[in-house]
């Protein structure tokens, strides 16, 4: 159910006779406690006036900033049971009505606001309209037409002005206002043109106070026609009360009585199994968070009323040491009162970068409030209609996945005829075996506990902490598993929640379906995943990265830019063909992956494990909190499941062969590396699949055929509506053709892959703005004056180590990007949305390490480079990795060396040459602190590479180098076996004079240390690190340390 609290619109005049009547008739609807009105045009208001656009439904009383002729006109009006004013100001851009709100018991100002075009004075009125808040002291509502946007996605038209926007971002947040999203639109304004621009020119900003009173509040789009202004609405979403859902919470495991709750349902499940116990702790547990709340909420109100007698009694008689004890011992109870409830919102906000310790609750709970409304569906598109009415959505929801899940249209396959990789006898063997308690308590250890749990309510933390006790029917369990006896499918239900893929979501496609399993399914899955990942090199081929140890999503946007970067220089005609899976993990056909599995060699038992697995599976989809009935399923892999990314890469092995052999076949050509023998058709990390082809109709139209074909025996439809065709070197005019013909639609250069920039010429600015918005967002100024200072700077680190972190690893950070996002953390760490916030250190001493003197933050300009510069050790590392090939053939001429060349930029990519242009200079940290560890001397330079100590040869010794035949070469060339033994030969062009004879001694006793010929591969040395393996955080140790960062 829906309650309007606050409605703003401007309605361009309100003097006709008719256009009040159809005003009131959609207020009368509304039933807002507080009206804000724009434009009424109107220079003397009256309650007759305004009993004709709001009715007499309610007592009201009004405000209003008269219009000067028939330019502006501002009016509130409010209901006098939801809002009583104290005073008000009257301004001819805004009306500010200061008083409280009555319910909530809070003082609030509610500003209506009309903003002036003209970009000056609205810097003027931001600037005064910050002074009035400062001063006024309490939490603001602002509501009105803005005349302004805060990002230019906000406006579907001409572009808008940089630097009015950025204004109006400051105002939000040096006032610390949350801009919640909107709902029902995009757009609250068109302008009446042959070609419409629309913007969201209207909308509401509300302190984190307001939004504490009412945590379901939305910010809605209402349809209306009178004006070209559309009125906007806060809702407070009212829910219908359902049955809760059990969730244990992990502060429960410290409370002096809950081991009696475990006791009591250990006793009652004894012999019956881990299912059994889980039940009876459920029901154990339900019933003592009852009685503990109900005590919880009586004990604090009367040590909160008991401290204020005593506290009085302490000011009368100030030597009262009985009551002082007292006090102390009623604060450290509420304290306990206190963190439990910290400790649950932390719990419910989902935070995973925040440690319980500073009273931080209100935050936790805005922070669970917003993942609420966001996730909220108070509207869908069904079949073309709008439904609002909760049942019918909940309904819909539960028809559509029933379906999907359930709908079986695919071809039974009876023949592979490709060339899968094969799992070795020992693998499939290794796979079959029996569980061990180590494997099962490995796996258990190694998972996030604090996830959301399934329909159990368990999470991973409460296997841990009670492991002693179940770890026999654990064990088990396991063994009836093994054994394929377990009876009991009850562990492997699961609730499906809905996650908005954007904002707004209107339909099921704008939502990501999750699963939340069972925690003794989740333990179970983990485990075979585990099990499964040791060997899935051997199946799954070089094309795919989803999942796989040693390959990560990083390698397949540098490989997509550098194979698009070789079609741009190459000058040969090509395509790129984005390929898009309609609801891929839901659809995969059970008998297509079985029969794949058994075709790349898995066992029968372990065969007969998956399939137990998969169609056991029971599901009910979470709508707002409230579970449909469940279902069984016929297809898909659940998404949450941990082995369904595993058992998708084998449904995706499948089709890399087909695509593999259809370019053997000559059905389309794939993209060579520089006349290599090395060609890239296809990459493809999970359900995201992108295909590199030569540019003709009939390969575009073979690479769609062949799609669409797999589809029908695997499950995955292609969907041409999001698919995106792409031409290197090709017409437009004649790519527009081709995607007409095979029903996909085009896309220029530079796209988006895997939510990285795509064939990119120079790395500008634009490419960075989505960074530096998520940037803005988690470091908005409501959240600085909810935290403490440490809050606020666990939060920086989190933000600094997960936001910009993805586009820092392949791209170089522009300068200006770099001192934007750290104005950002800078302010937000000093209360930026205080009026006089005081910055007690400088932003150098902030990013030294603590044990000297800083905080340990980073710079951005040095986190970039020690990102940037684990391609370079990866290079050295991974040498059989498709990157490192194609890098190698592109750039390195097949190159053993274990850093890459540096010494031209020509023919190099911007991404490369941006990661490897450092390494030239010898001064830099990371040259200064890499090393060679040589082992069979095949890639390593013997007189150019710091091999035998902290130096090179040449360097310190030139003279040897002079004297030397050979100039170049690798470290196995200067030397050869006689016994089993190794001995350096280095030839001289001639005799040593007597002066030279200590020189050289010297200089053999040196290279001796080393013995080359080891089995073992030449590899790199990073010498900041004990174990020497590179890592960026010392990198950014090293950096910061010191006072400059290079270059």
């Amino acid at each position: 159910m829906k309650s309007s609290l606050f409605v703003t619109w401007n309605l361009r005049g309100l003097g006709s006779r008719t256009k009040r009547a159809a005003v009131r008739r959609v207020l009368g609807k509304l039933k807002s406690g507080v009206v804000l009105i724009q434009e009424s045009k109107k220079e003397v208001v009256d309650e007759c006036f305004i009993s004709q656009i709001c009715g007499r439904q309610f007592r009201f009383s009004f405000a209003f900033s008269p219009s000067k002729g028939a330019a502006g006109g501002i009016i509130t009006v409010w209901d006098d049971s939801f809002f009583r004013l104290k005073f008000s100001i009257i301004h001819s851009k805004y009306v500010a009505c200061v008083g409280t709100l009555l319910n909530e018991k809070l003082d609030v100002a509610i500003i209506n606001i009309y903003a002036p075009n003209d970009v000056s004075e609205r810097r003027r009125l931001w600037a005064e309209l910050k002074e009035m808040v400062h001063q006024l002291n309490i939490p603001v509502l602002i509501g009105g037409d803005f005349n302004v946007i805060r990002k230019q996605s906000e406006k579907l038209g001409f572009h808008s002005n940089k630097k009015a926007m950025a204004e109006f971002d400051e105002f939000i947040e040096g006032l610390a206002l949350i801009d919640l999203p909107l709902s029902g639109g995009e757009y609250t304004w068109c302008s009446n043109r042959e070609e419409p621009v629309f913007c969201r020119l209207d909308r509401f900003l509300v302190d984190a106070e307001i939004i504490s009173k009412w945590p379901n509040v939305t910010q809605n789009l209402v349809a209306s026609s009178i004006s070209d202004h559309k009125p906007v609405v806060l809702f407070n979403n009212i829910r219908r009360k359902e049955p809760s859902i059990f969730r244990w919470f992990d502060y429960w495991a410290e409370e002096k009585d809950y081991d009696e709750v475990i006791k009591a349902a250990a006793d009652k499940a004894k012999g019956k199994g881990i299912l059994n116990f889980l039940s009876q702790c459920k029901r154990e547990s339900e019933r003592w968070n009852r009685s503990r709340k109900v005590l919880d909420n009586e004990c604090s109100q009367v040590l909160e009323e008991k401290m204020l007698v005593l506290e009085k009694q302490v000011q009368s008689n100030p030597g009262n040491i009985a009551a002082k004890n007292e006090i102390k011992g009623c604060r450290a109870k509420l304290w306990n009162c206190y963190r439990r409830e910290e400790r649950e919102w932390l719990q419910k906000s989902r935070l995973k970068w925040f440690q319980v310790g500073d009273k931080n609750t209100k935050y936790f709970h805005l922070v669970a409030s917003a993942r609420q409304r966001t996730n909220t569906i108070t509207a869908l598109k069904v079949d073309g209609e709008l439904v609002t009415d909760q049942n019918k959505i909940k309904q819909s929801i539960f028809e559509s996945f029933k379906e999907v899940y359930n709908d079986k249209n695919t071809i039974p396959i009876k023949k592979l005829d490709c060339n899968l990789k094969k799992l070795s006898a020992e693998s499939a063997e290794f796979l079959d075996r029996e569980f061990s308690e180590d494997e099962i308590k490995h796996a258990l250890w190694a998972m996030d506990g604090s996830r959301a749990p399934g329909p159990d309510g368990f999470n991973m933390n409460f296997l841990k902490k009670y492991w002693s006790t179940i770890k026999g029917d654990v064990l088990k369990f396991f063994n009836e598993f093994y054994n394929g006896t377990i009876s009991d499918t009850s562990f492997n239900r699961s609730f499906i929640v809905l996650i908005p893929k954007k904002s707004p979501s209107s339909t099921m496609e704008d939502y990501r379906p999750i699963s939340l399993v069972c925690s003794m399914y989740k333990l179970v899955a983990k485990v075979l995943s585990y099990r499964v990942s040791g060997c899935i090199h051997e199946f799954i081929s070089e094309n795919q990265f989803a999942f796989c140890p040693g390959k990560q999503i990083l390698d397949c946007a540098l490989i997509s830019n550098e194979v698009v970067d070789v079609m741009k220089k190459g000058g040969r005609p090509g395509i790129v063909f984005k390929a898009d899976f309609r609801k891929a993990y839901d659809t995969v056909d059970w008998h297509f992956l079985l029969f794949s599995m058994k075709m790349m060699g898995f066992g029968e038992k372990w065969l007969s494990w998956i399939q137990f697995c998969i169609s056991s599976a029971n599901i009910s989809i979470l709508v707002n909190g409230s579970p449909t009935p469940s279902f069984p399923i016929q297809r898909g892999l659940r998404q949450g499941c941990p082995l369904s990314p595993i058992l998708f890469n084998i449904v995706a092995e499948v089709l890399s062969e087909v695509l593999k052999n259809a370019v053997r076949v000559g059905l389309f050509e794939a993209i060579n590396i520089n006349g290599s023998d090395i060609s890239v058709s296809h990459i493809q990390f999970a359900d995201d699949l992108i295909v590199f082809a030569g540019a003709s109709e009939t390969q575009v139209q073979n690479i769609v055929r062949i799609l669409r074909g797999f589809g029908l025996a695997s499950g995955l439809r292609l969907n041409l509506d999001k698919s995106k065709l792409l031409g290197v070197n090709v017409d437009p005019v004649i790519l527009e053709r081709w995607a007409v013909t095979t029903k996909c639609s085009t896309e220029n250069f530079p796209c988006t892959y895997l939510g990285l920039p795509l064939g990119i010429v120079r790395n500008s600015l634009k490419i960075w703005v989505p960074v530096v918005e998520k940037v803005k967002k988690r470091l908005a100024s409501w959240r600085s004056r909810l935290l403490s200072f440490s809050g606020r700077l666990v939060l920086v680190k989190a933000v600094l180590s997960n936001l910009p972190i993805y586009y820092m690893s392949l791209f170089k950070l522009p300068v200006s990007i770099c001192k934007q996002i750290n104005r950002l953390i800078n302010n937000f760490l000093w209360g930026g949305a205080e009026k006089r916030s005081i910055v007690w250190i400088g932003w150098k001493e902030l990013c030294k390490p603590k044990v000297n003197g800083g905080l340990g933050l980073v710079d951005m300009k040095v986190k970039n480079r020690a990102l940037l510069n684990k391609w370079v050790w990866r290079y050295g590392a991974e040498t059989e990795s498709l990157w490192r090939k194609i890098i190698n053939t592109k750039y390195e001429r097949n190159s053993t060396g274990l850093l890459p060349n540096n010494l031209s930029k020509a023919n190099k990519s911007k991404i490369w040459w941006d990661i490897i242009s450092p390494i030239s200079n010898e001064d830099e940290p990371w040259m200064c602190n890499i090393g060679y560890l040589a082992g069979d001397g095949k890639a390593i330079s013997f007189w150019d590479e710091r091999w035998c100590g902290p130096f090179i040869l040449k360097n310190k010794y030139p003279r040897m180098f002079a004297l030397a035949v050979k100039k170049q070469g690798i470290i196995a060339e200067f030397g050869s076996f006689e016994n089993n033994e190794w001995k350096w030969n280095i030839q001289l062009r001639r005799s040593l004079f007597n002066w030279e004879v200590s020189m050289y001694r010297e200089f053999l006793d040196v290279i001796s240390r080393v013995k080359p010929g080891g089995a073992l591969q030449d590899s790199l040395q990073w010498k900041a690190q004990p174990n020497g393996i590179y890592t960026p955080k010392s990198y950014c140790n090293i950096l910061n340390a010191t006072t400059e960062v290079p270059n």
